[in-house]
């Protein structure tokens, strides 16, 4: 666990996804949950130890499962965007081992069968602020990444989680992105309103002293993707043109071999599921 502020916390080193803890004189909120039920457990005992008192809220920064089947162990209510809840709302009651084919880390923990799916129960539509004693965190509307996607904003700390925002390293889960409120968040980060935050990634995060590289490489990406996209939509062959586009990402935006399949999947299943919807507008 890597202290980035004197009262917030970040683990990187989980399977999956990033985790935040904020303490507050009343307790701690976090900031998404391990992916798998035994980091989950490392995650509650590393708080325990903070001595801060009870987890008083998770916050959701979206839908995917890779953040979300923690909430189950940490016994607190869940809050996230209403299109978030919609989402985990349509899910099982209870995970079924390799009933999802989105390319999302989950797909490979194996002790997930039987983790019950908990549910927000506190939404927002646009922001959203939980106050608890001195320290305020900004629940913010920001899509791009997810229809339901939200960042945290702690402006008396400047810390500031982003979630799927920023991917460099990996590649983004595609399904329910719109590129061009991407781009847009993308561009929001360099605003002056963020000089001296630091910036928390929801997946291989650490403390961001190049935030710039890390927001260029987005850019690069989505544009990169937005043009291929505009060449599917005009062209015969859907199907053989997603392969070709998985294949260009992988190429131009390379992943260590082992997580070449996951990726691969990913990329899959996330453009195929915007070729949907696009379709359907």
């Amino acid at each position: 666990m890597q202290r980035i502020r004197d009262n917030i916390f970040i683990e990187s080193n989980f399977f999956g996804v990033t985790v935040g803890a904020i303490v507050t004189p009343k307790g701690i909120i976090c900031v998404d949950t391990p992916t798998s039920p035994g980091d989950t457990r490392k995650w509650r005992l590393q708080l325990a130890q903070l001595e801060a008192g009870p987890i008083l809220y998770v916050i959701n920064t979206d839908h995917n499962r890779d953040r979300i089947m923690g909430n189950q162990w940490c016994e607190a209510p869940v809050v996230a965007h209403s299109n978030t809840y919609e989402r985990i709302a349509a899910y099982p009651d209870v995970y079924k081992a390799h009933s999802s084919q989105s390319g999302g880390e989950h797909e490979l923990v194996n002790d997930l069968s039987g983790v019950r799916t908990v549910k927000p129960t506190l939404c927002l539509s646009g922001e959203m602020a939980l106050i608890k004693d001195r320290v305020t965190c900004n629940l913010i509307h920001m899509g791009g990444a997810a229809d339901g996607a939200i960042w945290v904003d702690v402006p008396s700390d400047k810390v500031l989680f982003v979630g799927d925002t920023l991917f460099a390293g990996l590649h983004p889960f595609l399904a329910d992105a719109d590129i061009d409120v991407w781009l847009n968040n993308l561009s929001e980060l360099t605003q002056p309103r963020f000089n001296g935050y630091t910036i928390v990634a929801g997946r291989k995060s650490k403390r961001f002293e190049y935030l710039i590289d890390e927001i260029e490489y987005c850019v690069s990406y989505l544009t990169f993707l937005r043009e291929q996209l505009s060449t599917i939509a005009d062209g015969p062959m859907p199907g053989y043109a997603v392969s070709d586009v998985v294949r260009k990402l992988l190429q131009r935006y390379p992943v260590e071999n082992n997580w070449m399949p996951l990726m691969s999947r990913r990329l899959t299943s996330g453009l195929e599921q915007m070729l949907v919807q696009r379709a359907n507008l």
